[in-house]
């Protein structure tokens, strides 16, 4: 949606006098600018989208983007104000601290939910219909293959809820 309907509005608004730089904050040091920069303008909420202006000012999620962004990138441009290029993590001590802060806020629920949202894919239920035709094959019906099914999705989410947690 940002760059569909976003993008084309600061180009003709601002033609040139901007720069997008786009991050996957699944990449380890994309996620770090990111928690560095929501640590630092106190940005709230999970929004999928989030667009800063000069390292300065959030619009996080496409509502806030779009109410805010145009007015903000031109004030900034009157402003002729500088970016704030303070993103510096000079050792491996100060990333493991910014993750830990982060990995910290992860709840036991938002963990499960993402387990359960998680084991919604093809693999797993291809590996279900594999198992659960090998136990046919086997000669096990109906309550037992009911049962067996039940303890090898308990089985998938119990993993990944574990892997997902910290010891």
């Amino acid at each position: 949606m940002i760059d569909t309907f976003v993008i084309p509005k600061m180009e003709e608004s601002f033609h040139g006098r901007y720069r997008i730089e786009k991050y996957d904050t699944a990449l380890m040091d994309s996620f770090l600018r990111f928690a560095y920069r929501r640590d630092k303008l106190d940005i709230k909420g999970n929004e999928t989208v989030c667009m800063i202006v000069n390292g300065r000012h959030a619009f996080n999620g496409y509502k806030n983007i779009e109410a805010g962004l145009l007015k903000q990138l031109g004030d900034s441009l009157k402003l002729n104000e500088e970016p704030d290029t303070s993103f510096k993590l000079s050792n491996d001590s100060e990333k493991e601290e910014l993750l830990k802060r982060h990995a910290d806020k992860i709840t036991l629920g938002a963990l499960i939910v993402a387990g359960l949202v998680d084991g919604i894919n093809p693999c797993v239920f291809a590996t279900l219909v594999f198992f659960m035709s090998v136990l046919a094959v086997s000669g096990i019906r109906g309550r037992k293959l009911l049962l067996f099914g039940s303890v090898y999705c308990l089985a998938c989410f119990l993993t990944y809820l574990l892997l997902g947690s910290e010891f």
